[in-house]
């Protein structure tokens, strides 16, 4: 289904636009790699039979043999360029054999048997791609030089190619990628919805009943093979994130199992309307179309979509209106410098399974504003609202004091008695690196202080933008009608 690409998860590429390359190479790579794979194996459909005989040989024969080789050997070489340009993305082929397994016509064993070498396929690249990054390319790169090591502590830690095997924290971040995919498709705002789709769905099946007509079961076979093919592809989806000791939970490392939970809703949705379509007069001439359980689907994909765009629109105003009201603020009183203090610890933007605004309003996982790790101390947002306020870039040089450390500091008690603090580091807008306090006071002679506050993470709050150059608001557009009314 083309549905099954509509992720909201790929706001990601929309609102980090750097990361297109990679992020989208990586599926088209993944996605090759398959077809090169179905096309060598297109009458390898007896894996299964091999492997319950326990003829590794024969599996091995099926899947190497002289006229496929080849073919497995492109496809394998192509997960691998996948794996490496971005692995969370690359695993997108499991979404096949999950839609083969659920939807294909094909007899039992036959399903049985793709499934098998799709899953093998991935679970041999996986493999294979672990012991070139552990074996040739870390050693390899580091001692030339090439590769930087990445240090054990801070936050670009998480990128450390180390496992965890925890049971404690598997469990607990398998449970995270759940909840985050389902979220994204039916976001918390949203389960009054859910909750009315099951009552109906309840009162259809209790009408068939009465009605005295048999609701068709698939057989237990089937049963059998689609719980265990979508629980194992769901697993290996997410075993990047759940098996590493840096895996992030976030809307952005999930589009694979949130396809897969996409595929499994269509499937339950046309079963349970073919099933019962034919039971009701109104909607027999129906019965074999897929208009209407797929148009519920595109609804859902449709509002979701645009209630995670809306409400990063409104965010990004609103931190806007808040950082320049600020800068404004600093401007009036002649200052060349402004200290945004901030006592909470450090943590990447992408460190977030589930957020929400000021109310509980549900937001897309991601810490909104640029107060995170690598964008703390980049020009572009306080660059913009100077621009937005007239004033000139080299006006007002911003100076975040983000630490834990500080957490309970106070501007005045800061201000007055600067020596003490002399020490802390912050991320200045005009250097791309931490610089100490007393440096950036000895540059900046005359300087303001401002306490980080969240009260603009809020989607029922429209910031006053009236003092900035383009004041255009999306509560003044026709899209205000995804965002919740305040009460």
């Amino acid at each position: 289904s083309a549905g099954t690409f509509c992720l909201p998860g790929f706001l990601f590429t929309v609102m980090n636009p750097t990361a297109w390359s990679m992020h989208l190479l990586s599926l088209v790579l993944g996605v090759a790699g398959y077809a090169c794979l179905a096309r060598s194996h297109a009458g390898s459909l007896f894996l299964a039979h091999s492997l319950k005989t326990l003829n590794v040989g024969q599996v091995w024969r099926n899947y190497f043999s002289a006229e496929r080789r080849s073919g497995v050997v492109t496809a394998l070489l192509l997960f691998q360029l996948s794996m490496f340009c971005y692995p969370p993305n690359c695993l997108i082929v499991l979404v096949f054999p999950v839609a083969t397994v659920l939807f294909s016509p094909l007899p039992l064993r036959f399903r049985e048997s793709l499934f098998l070498r799709d899953f093998g396929f991935v679970g041999a690249g996986i493999a294979l791609y672990i012991v070139i990054s552990k074996v040739l390319y870390f050693p390899i790169g580091t001692a030339l030089g090439i590769v930087t090591p990445i240090p054990e502590t801070g936050p670009a830690s998480m990128y450390r190619f180390v496992f965890d095997f925890n049971s404690t924290d598997v469990v607990r971040r398998l449970l995270d990628s759940i909840r985050v995919a389902k979220d994204l498709w039916f976001l918390p705002n949203f389960g009054g919805l859910i909750l009315a789709g099951y009552a109906v769905l309840a009162a259809l099946l209790v009408l068939a009943c009465v009605a005295k007509r048999p609701i068709r079961i698939p057989a237990i076979g089937t049963v059998l093979l689609g719980t265990v093919a979508v629980a194992m592809c769901y697993v290996l989806s997410v075993a990047p994130l759940i098996f590493t000791l840096g895996g992030l939970i976030a809307y952005r490392t999930i589009v694979v199992p949130s396809a897969i939970m996409l595929v499994v809703v269509l499937y339950l949705v046309a079963k349970a309307y073919g099933s019962l379509a034919p039971r009701f007069a109104p909607l027999r001439a129906w019965a074999h179309s897929d208009l209407p359980y797929g148009l519920p689907i595109v609804a859902a994909i449709f509002l979701t979509t645009s209630y995670g765009v809306s409400s990063v629109v409104q965010i990004g105003q609103n931190e806007l209106a808040y950082v320049a009201d600020a800068i404004r603020n600093a401007s009036l009183r002649n200052a060349d410098g402004l200290i945004f203090l901030d006592g909470r610890s450090m943590f990447s933007s992408e460190e977030i399974p589930s957020h929400v605004d000021a109310h509980g309003h549900a937001l897309v996982p991601y810490d909104p504003g640029c107060y995170a790790t690598y964008c703390l101390g980049l020009p572009g947002l306080y660059a913009v609202a100077k621009e937005e306020l007239r004033l000139p870039k080299d006006s007002i040089d911003v100076f975040i004091m983000r630490n834990e450390a500080l957490k309970g500091v106070t501007c005045a008690a800061l201000l007055s008695n600067m020596p003490a603090y002399g020490d802390a580091l912050g991320c200045p807008t005009k250097n791309p690196w931490e610089i100490k306090l007393r440096d950036y006071l000895a540059q900046h002679p005359k300087v303001e202080c401002t306490e980080y506050n969240t009260k603009w993470i809020d989607l029922e709050q429209h910031s006053d933008s009236s003092f900035l150059k383009s004041s255009s608001r999306i509560d003044h557009s026709v899209w205000k009608i995804f965002l919740p009314k305040p009460m």
